[in-house]
């Protein structure tokens, strides 16, 4: 998720509850990676709760819970509660997602690897991979 090298933002996950948590089971990994609505450039999405308000713009900066982890096998890459950055410091399809989703919502983003990590991949996130979010946008907050 992160724009650059690392995996993914780093934030605490040591409290791995709530919502945004609800990692793939086995035998259920299938359901958990789907999205139901396009949206542009091959972002899809599913809304799990709807929020309200307003959907946070490219200059704002966002707190979140999430977890990310691969759409080909379930396999949980990197997750994070209360983490707090600018919506344009993470990857593409993660940016896009985010300007969807309204404070208290929870969506599944599935982002294909052209607005991942490419062809390239980056840490534990495997060359040409298809990723899956499940983001629960806790606030945003405009720039001051």
């Amino acid at each position: 998720m992160c724009h650059g090298g690392g995996a993914a933002l780093r934030g605490n996950v040591s409290d791995k509850t709530g919502p945004a948590y609800a990692a793939p089971r086995p035998g259920s990994e299938p359901r958990q990676r789907l999205c139901d609505t396009a949206a542009a450039e091959g972002l899809r999405y599913k809304v799990l709760r709807p929020g309200k308000g307003a959907m946070p713009v490219a200059s704002d900066r966002v707190q979140v819970h999430y977890i990310g982890y691969l759409s080909k096998d379930g396999e949980v890459f990197d997750q994070g509660r209360d983490v707090t950055f600018a919506v344009t410091r993470v990857i593409p399809g993660f940016a896009d997602g985010l300007k969807l989703i309204t404070p208290g919502s929870i969506y599944r983003l599935c982002i294909p690897h052209t607005l991942g990590y490419g062809e390239e991949g980056s840490g534990p996130i495997p060359p040409s991979a298809d990723l899956v979010f499940q983001v629960e946008l806790v606030a945003v907050n405009p720039p001051k």
